[in-house]
């Protein structure tokens, strides 16, 4: 009987109530902004290796793996740095589309 009465008074306990912030245009586009750039940050390699594999297959007449053209990238002289190849003009484009579009 015990059990039963501390489950009837959890029942009565207030539910939370949603979180009532407003935020600002300026805050919204800036996390927007910052969305946009770590996407970007984060996926400038992936779609650099894509970019150099399509483009080597079709002067080479020959598919690479991901792998490989990665390794390619990597055991040339630009290095790591060879990945993010144009990233620049990237991000600084995608950060105030993506602020704009959210």
């Amino acid at each position: 009987m015990a059990e039963h009465d501390e489950i009837g008074s959890l029942s009565r306990l207030p539910l939370p109530q949603p979180a009532t912030k407003q935020y600002t245009l300026r805050n919204q586009m800036f996390s927007a902004g910052a969305a946009g750039l770590m996407a970007r940050a984060l996926l400038h390699p992936v779609d650099t290796l894509k970019t150099l594999r399509q483009s080597e297959s079709v002067v080479l007449s020959q598919r690479s793996t991901l792998w490989s053209t990665a390794r390619q990238v990597l055991q040339s002289g630009r290095g790591f740095r060879g990945l993010y190849a144009g990233a620049t003009i990237c991000i600084s484009g995608s950060i105030p589309a993506q602020a704009v579009y959210f």
